[in-house]
């Protein structure tokens, strides 16, 4: 391009082509990761503390996990599922879920901003999480509120006991899973999607699986098919199907 400056002509070889320059700054969406890396880390602590009290605490789980060990089980290979290493793994579990829940939450909705469209409500990042860890903790209420309430209603202290105690190291085991859950989706955005639905099969596997093991052991301790029947619609079953209908 030439141009004139005074007499004298130039030629100019930046070129001229204007751009439009934006006069006002974005908002970047952002979302609360690095918090929930934090509370990551706590729970990988938790692990490491629990496994350092008890080396054999994860195998004791494990076992009791496919045996159907009994509180007077336990205590033969000398572990206690109320044992410091048993309460550490159980926050670790209750804080791995709710992380799973909170993501669950972020890649279900549509993330505008600094809020959240989920299920056609808007909701900040910090409600978002209030509501997440109520609900985690409605949820370990429930599991274990209605055994404790059958106990001192029935009397059955000895069964409800493995009931309460199998539902305990159930939460322990699907706990760490969802430990594990919780890193993949944080450290693998791409598969989000896969992620969300390996999330969804442990979760409703967790309730399954409890519901399995108490019928399981009811029948093995010969409970009247009349008082399981009533227990599993009154305290189990009904309850879930109302909460899924009220989801839908």
């Amino acid at each position: 391009m030439f141009q004139f400056i005074g007499n004298s002509l130039l030629m100019s070889i930046v070129p001229t082509t204007e751009i439009d320059v934006p006069t006002t700054l974005e908002v970047v969406s952002k979302t609360n990761d690095w918090f929930l890396g934090f509370v990551l880390f706590i729970c990988f602590l938790l692990l490491a503390l629990a496994k350092r009290l008890d080396p054999f605490v994860l195998r004791v789980i494990l076992h009791s996990f496919f045996s159907l060990d009994t509180p007077n089980d336990l205590q033969k290979i000398e572990a206690r599922y109320n044992s410091t290493s048993f309460v550490l793994l159980s926050f670790l579990s209750f804080f791995s879920l709710w992380i799973c829940i909170i993501l669950f939450g972020q890649h279900s909705g549509y993330v505008n901003h600094f809020e959240i469209e989920l299920f056609g409500y808007k909701i900040s990042q910090l409600q978002l999480s209030i509501v997440a860890f109520i609900a985690v903790t409605l949820y370990v209420i429930y599991s274990f509120l209605g055994l404790f309430l059958t106990s001192w209603i029935t009397g059955e202290k000895n069964i409800i006991s493995v009931f309460i105690t199998q539902s305990w190291i159930n939460f322990i085991c699907f706990g760490i899973l969802f430990f594990v859950i919780a890193l993949l989706w944080l450290l693998n955005s791409p598969i989000n999607s896969i992620i969300t639905q390996v999330f969804i099969y442990v979760f409703l596997g967790l309730i399954l699986l409890r519901l399995l093991k108490i019928l399981i052991v009811a029948l093995v301790n010969g409970v009247s098919w009349y008082y399981l029947i009533l227990y599993l619609c009154t305290l189990e079953i009904i309850p879930i199907a109302g909460i899924f209908a009220y989801v839908k």
